[in-house]
């Protein structure tokens, strides 16, 4: 692997209480696959386009990419599941 072999990337945290979409909680599954991506797409120099978008979480956010994962498999290109609480 070369330097140019690397590409650059944008590293977002995102805290929530849920990841998912509740009438108890709000719709963070829609925020974060909706309203995070746009804006994110919006304001800065990134490539819109699903395949060059990758969702990480640990502990209980390991599970919520996990559950936005499977409901939004169009979104990602990939997932890591880092220790999730399943």
């Amino acid at each position: 692997m070369t330097q140019s072999d690397l590409k650059t990337g944008i590293d977002l945290t995102v805290r929530t209480p849920q990841y998912l979409n509740s009438p108890f909680v709000g719709n963070y599954m829609d925020y974060i696959t909706l309203d995070v991506i746009e804006h994110v797409d919006s304001n800065y120099r990134t490539i819109p386009e699903s395949n060059y978008r990758l969702l990480v979480g640990a502990s209980m956010g390991g599970a919520g990419t996990l559950r936005i994962c499977l409901y939004h498999p169009e979104k990602f290109i990939a997932a890591a599941a880092l220790s999730p609480e399943i």
